[in-house]
């Protein structure tokens, strides 16, 4: 009975306690200009409950005492406010709280101390701006270089291992989805700190509860407290090659203005030059960065290039409309010469033991791209939001080419060719395409109940992509044997001469509807309701030319080639629903939800063979996130997602594509859906104290029925239908020795990829040190002639050493190794390893005299037999003279590669073989630039008053001040001003 007793007696005080407590939240922006205030603290009074903003401003202090009359925000550079409440429900909203800036002054102390290098706040990691020194005309992807964990190549943007979909600037989106905009017309020196974090879906952040589908963001904190500021740069360079054979005018000009007041933000920026520099990133539309099944960086920048382009951004702000918003358009001009030697595996039926073929091309590629995004928010009421978000793109696209190649193949390996085959073809190919998308979201919370809320998503995608494309072959011939023994080059039977024509288009409608209820203390669930329909066509349209007499030699292509003609439709329609359940606390929130879906497929074919299919199936989409916040300096998080992953619409086309003719591709329209399981793990840990970050990520992968290659050697001279039924017209003739390449379902796949980042400041060298290595592992299935299984290992690391000494003097040096070993079950390994040194220096002199330098060194082995250049080191040398009162102009000569050893080399490991590539690029060159900046935060500042006389200037150590047990006086008798 005693037991029994105080066990009640305790249950009882225990939930006493707890009913006598409470949950206060809001949001603290700035009263200058309205901007989310993150990372500032909220607490109660003597700080027992506390807790801190996130990116948004936004906070949820928990377990508050109802007898709790004032709470106190505190952030650095604003006046701490004290707020009066009066708690009578478990949860209180307090709305938005405005901060006002602090304008009191130091009189006589200035503590110095090391500048922490990053924080750890929930989600966010944030780095501080100065922690890490630049150049005073350093841009801010300069800066962002110099910080643990990212990566900044070919105009990609990578953070903790995940791409970077968006910048904002003081909480607002600048450039919409084209960071490297964002990054290249902002100045390192407006930079306060760099935040990066997940950002969730539109529907999640409305209705507080996370779906899975989010991304990696940077926010940029600036210097600007009263919100206005205005930041110049402009430059105009001329130059010349330094290659006698081949000397070219060399030009870069351009510049970027912006004015930002806490009402409205504008930016415009232009650029034009023929040196392959590019401020913008890469078109979304056709030129996206992908890697694909076999580990390989696809679309990486080559060529010579001319370049010419010009971009705004805008937004502004009101009580209830907040609007971003940019456009693009840029010019591109590529001069390619390509040189690709592949290496085939040996065939496994004794076809042929080696097999080696290269490919010459030089093409003249012409790129129009325009590019429109805005960002509309709607706060219609405290209840209603309406948020709207479209992304237009419009690219016109020319390319004149001629491509050589030449195949030698032999039975035996070491013994001399027995068979070979030549070509050159001419292309002329017009593309234009098209493509609206985006999201709308509304959301209703209802006052009645907080948390309780309803939400509508609906995501859109319309696009078109048409191409027209002349392809013509100048010669084709095989290498044979006469009767009499002797070698000569047979012209092809079936040369190509041919003009397509083929229109795509894809739609995408997809409705969700959320309702969201809260129950018991921190517990939510959800329900939804999604519906969805996919559909798209496509139509392909052949014709061969039909040579007139003389003496016009005029091209008339009006013969119908049906077997390259192709016609269909598709049209995926989607129903179902879910359900979900969210926990929340201080430490660790859990969300976790499973979509049940009823997916029906229909697909018809027009051509080649009239053909109507139609598939019903069931699908379950889990998710489950799962966010644990440890000592407010260490995250980690952990997401799992199951997912439907349907084939596209040009593998499912059902003929036979002979544009290589020694590469002929087959479609399958009987392609199945396939099911992607992923889970990703993310840790970051920092120690303020000692300036120290510790960065962990993983990402693992399995998909069945993945869209894998079937590839087969044709001993002889074979004629090759799309199907198993051979309709008439529909067959195409390969030559003996050419590859034929079909899609096919397989399992077996798998991805993993590790990798993990350790930074520190190590104060004897005033340097900050980054520590990376990562490894991957993917398992690829393909059938070449047998099943076979590439196990792909690929890792690297990466050592950085950034220099933390002054703005006067920057130095960077990295030291990169790649490594990739590729064991194949069914035919031999592969291997190749790449080393690259990168050293550079910025050294501002006095009397404003500079120095810059940049060395790299590049090397490359491979196992497969290619004559490609192993190694080689480029350097680039500049002087210049720093004018004007703030040393913000600048007159610089730079030489580009003084040695004239530029290279540019590529590899790929191909499921058949292995590909090198080499293509042309900027030789030696000189460059003569001035260039002018100017930034109101830093130049536009008045300098400090002095000390009236009497006081004493002091320079306190942070360890020594905090010895102290009282302020200094001042002349007064009072405590100086904190």
């Amino acid at each position: 009975m005693k037991r029994t007793f105080l066990l009640l007696l305790f249950t009882v005080l225990t939930y006493s306690a707890s009913a006598q407590t409470a949950t206060l939240r809001g949001r603290v922006l700035s009263a200058t200009d309205s901007t989310a205030l993150a990372g500032a603290t909220v607490m109660t009074p003597g700080g027992s409950v506390n807790t801190m903003c996130d990116a948004q401003g936004l906070f949820s202090l928990g377990k508050v005492p109802r007898s709790t009359r004032t709470i106190q925000i505190v952030f650095l550079g604003y006046a701490t406010a004290e707020i009066t409440v009066a708690i009578k429900s478990a949860t209180l909203d307090l709305g938005n709280i405005y901060l006002k800036e602090n304008t009191n002054q130091i009189d006589a102390v200035v503590v110095q101390s090391e500048a922490p290098m990053s924080i750890q706040k929930t989600d966010t990691t944030q780095f501080n701006a100065a922690a890490f020194k630049t150049t005073p005309d350093a841009d801010a992807d300069e800066l962002l270089m110099k910080m643990p964990g990212v990566v900044i190549q070919n105009g990609r943007v990578e953070a903790q291992g995940e791409p970077i979909r968006k910048i904002y600037v003081d909480g607002r989106l600048f450039f919409g989805t084209d960071p490297m905009a964002a990054l290249k017309n902002l100045p390192a020196d407006a930079i306060e700190s760099i935040q990066i974090f997940d950002e969730q879906s539109e529907q999640s952040r409305l209705i507080g509860f996370d779906d899975g589908n989010s991304q990696k963001a940077i926010n940029i904190v600036t210097k600007a407290k009263d919100g206005k500021s205005t930041l110049f740069k402009g430059e105009g360079s001329g130059g010349t090659d330094l290659d006698d054979n081949n000397r070219k005018f060399r030009y870069l000009t351009g510049g970027n203005f912006s004015r930002f007041t806490p009402a409205q933000r504008i930016t415009v920026t232009a650029l034009a030059n023929n040196v392959n520099t590019m401020k913008f990133g890469q078109n979304e539309l056709a030129d996206e960065v992908k890697v694909d099944n076999n580990g390989n960086l696809r679309n990486q920048p080559m060529g010579v290039q001319r370049i010419t382009g010009i971009g705004t951004n805008y937004s502004a702000e009101t009580k209830k409309i907040r609007f971003s918003g940019n456009y693009f358009y840029d010019n591109n001009r590529n001069e390619l010469e390509n040189l690709s030697e592949n290496d085939y595996f040996p065939d496994p039926r004794g076809l042929f033991q080696s097999k080696h073929v290269t490919n010459r091309n030089n093409s003249l590629t012409t790129n129009h791209n325009n590019r429109l995004n805005f960002r509309l928010e709607w706060r219609i009421n405290a209840n209603n939001t309406f948020i709207l978000s479209p992304r237009i793109n419009i690219q016109k696209n020319n390319r004149m080419e001629q491509g050589r190649s030449l195949t030698l193949q032999s039975k035996e390996s070491g013994l001399p060719l027995d068979s070979a085959n030549r070509n050159t073809t001419d292309y002329l190919t017009d593309n234009f395409n098209y493509s609206i998308a985006g999201n709308a979201t509304f959301a209703h919370r209802f006052p009645s109940k907080k948390g309780r809320s309803i939400s509508a998503n609906l995501t859109y995608n319309f696009s078109n992509r048409s191409q027209d494309r002349l392809q013509h072959d100048l010669e084709r011939a095989s290498y044979k044997k006469n009767k009499q023994n002797e070698y000569y080059w047979a012209p092809s039977s079936n040369p190509i001469d041919r003009l397509t024509d083929q229109v795509t288009t894809s739609n995408l409608l997809r409705l969700r509807l959320t309702y969201a209820e809260p129950f018991a203390k921190r517990h939510r669930i959800l329900f939804n309701y999604v519906m969805s329909r996919d559909w798209g066509a496509t139509d392909k349209q052949a014709y061969s030319n039909r040579y007139k007499k003389e003496p016009e030699h005029i091209p008339e292509y009006s013969i119908r080639d049906s077997s390259q003609c192709n016609s269909m439709n598709r049209d995926y329609s989607t129903f179902g629903g879910g359900f979900g359940y969210a926990y929340y606390s201080k430490k660790y929130t859990l969300n976790t939800s499973v979509d049940f879906q009823s997916i029906r497929q229909q697909r018809e074919e027009i051509e080649p063979r009239p053909d109507k299919r139609s598939q019903s199936f069931f699908d379950v989409q889990p998710t489950l996130t799962f966010r644990y916040s440890l000592e407010k300096s260490r995250y980690l998080k952990i997401q799992y997602r199951g997912r439907t992953v349907l084939p596209r619409i040009d593998q499912m086309q059902n003929y036979v594509n002979n544009n290589s003719p020694t590469n002929v591709r087959v479609g399958n329209p009987d392609l199945k859906e396939g099911y992607q399981h992923t889970l990703d793990i993310f840790y970051n840990g920092s120690n303020v104290r000692k300036s120290r970050n510790l960065t962990i990520t993983i990402n693992a992968m399995t998909r069945s029925n993945i869209v894998a290659n079937s590839t087969e050697v044709m001993p002889r001279d074979t004629l090759i239908y799309p199907s198993a039924e051979k309709t008439p017209g529909t067959g195409v003739m390969v030559e003996e020795g050419a590859f034929v390449r079909r899609y096919v379902n397989l399992n077996g796949y798998v991805a993993i990829r590790t990798s993990g980042t350790y930074s520190m400041a190590v104060k004897p060298i005033r340097s900050n040190v980054n520590l990376s290595m990562n490894y991957n592992f993917i398992r690829t299935p393909s059938v070449y002639t047998y099943l076979n299984y590439a196990n792909i290992h690929s890792g690297g690391v990466r050592v950085g050493i950034t220099s933390n000494i002054s703005e006067n003097v920057d130095f960077n040096f990295y030291s990169n190794t790649v490594f990739n070993y590729t064991r194949n079950s069914a035919k031999d390994n592969v291997s190749f390893l790449n080393q690259n040194l990168y050293y550079s220096m910025s050294v501002i002199l006095p009397l404003g005299f500079t120095f810059n330098t940049l060395a790299t060194w590049k090397y490359y082995t491979s196992s497969s037999s290619t004559d490609f250049t192993s190694s080689f080191f480029l350097l680039d040398v500049g002087i210049g003279k720093k004018v004007f009162r703030h040393r913000n102009g600048e007159f610089r000569i730079t030489a580009f590669d003084l040695l004239n050893q530029n290279r540019n080399l590529l590899h790929y490991v191909y499921d058949d073989r292995v590909n090198d590539v080499r293509t042309n690029t900027l030789g030696r060159y000189i460059l003569a630039r001035f260039s002018y900046r100017f930034n109101s935060m830093v130049h536009g500042k008045k300098r400090a008053p002095k000390l009236p006389a009497g006081e004493n200037f002091q320079e306190i150590d942070l360890k020594d001040l905090k010895k102290m047990s009282n302020l200094p006086k001042n002349s007064s008798g009072k405590p100086a001003k904190k």
